[in-house]
């Protein structure tokens, strides 16, 4: 689940394989970023034009390799161009920025939420391959499903899990509008380059169309004093409903649903005060008076 980091600061100095550069022709790599399973790299292209190359530590790409083919499968309609790709690398086009969380970060966080929505629709223009055996997403709530209380976790804390829980299997289980999503899309997955902004870091999965947005409502990093402000959140969730057509109520209900995977896919070790269990608590909050 690694996240691009352009312009990370890097405390070694790795090498790409030669053969690797060979196979995607191309030159001067120049660290800059490094996840858990991939180092990512600018290089120069034959054209003398930058580009992205992602080389994985392993033999494979793990589970990001579903995000490789949805990429592939967008060929530019609203997310960065993938020009090659082999097992365990791909060669991606370079967007120098800014991410849509520097703009939120920045003052800016209306224009990002806007451009972040046509983003969505513009990918959901996209015709995916069907015959590609995609994640589903309902395989994402297995961790939620088997959560265990954590210890400094409150009764609140707790209610608010079970209700996130209890929203997951529902939606999982009655969904409507089925679609290949980019799985992941948020603010700092957003960045600008030459074509405009563009996605990346897609996880590529199938399910309901209305969970795509669910996350970025608790993004980006750097604004949770703006994150649980009762404004922004009906903001987004007026903006975002009405621009991608899906049911205010039955968004918010994805959000919920999400904001309690997120948790469980970092474990039952978050702080009862963590960022995620107010926004969650919000949300739910939210919810019922909404209904």
């Amino acid at each position: 689940m690694g996240r691009f980091l352009y312009g990370a600061f890097m405390t070694h100095s790795p090498q790409v394989d030669h053969h690797v550069l060979n196979e995607f022709n191309v030159k001067s790599p120049e660290l800059i970023a490094e996840t858990n399973i991939a180092r990512i790299w600018r290089v120069v292209r034959h054209d003398q034009s930058f580009s992205v190359l992602k080389v994985y530590k392993g033999d494979d790409m793990l589970n990001e390799a579903a995000g490789v083919v949805y990429l592939q499968n967008c060929n530019g309609e609203g997310a960065a161009r993938v020009f090659q790709s082999s097992k365990n690398a791909f060669l991606m086009e370079y967007l120098d920025g800014p991410t849509l969380g520097d703009l939120s970060r920045g003052g800016d966080d209306h224009k990002a939420a806007h451009i972040l929505v046509e983003t969505a629709k513009n990918l959901g223009q996209v015709k995916f391959d069907q015959n590609y055996d995609w994640p589903e997403l309902s395989e994402w709530i297995f961790e939620l499903d088997q959560l265990e209380r954590g210890a400094s976790w409150t009764d609140k804390n707790w209610q608010c899990i079970e209700q996130s829980r209890h929203l997951a299997k529902k939606l999982i289980s009655n969904q409507t509008d089925i679609a290949v999503l980019h799985g992941d899309l948020h603010h700092d997955n957003i960045m600008s380059g030459a074509r405009g902004y563009c996605a990346i870091d897609a996880k590529g999965v199938i399910g309901d169309r209305a969970y795509e947005l669910a996350n970025a409502v608790s993004n980006p990093i750097g604004v949770e004093d703006l994150m649980i402000q009762p404004g922004r959140i009906a903001f987004l969730l007026n903006l975002w409903s009405d621009a991608f057509e899906i049911d205010r109520i039955r968004f918010l209900e994805w959000i919920i649903a999400q904001r309690g995977m997120s948790i469980s896919w970092s474990g039952n070790h978050i702080p009862s005060d963590h960022i995620s269990f107010k926004l969650l608590d919000i949300f739910i909050e939210l919810y019922e008076s909404d209904r």
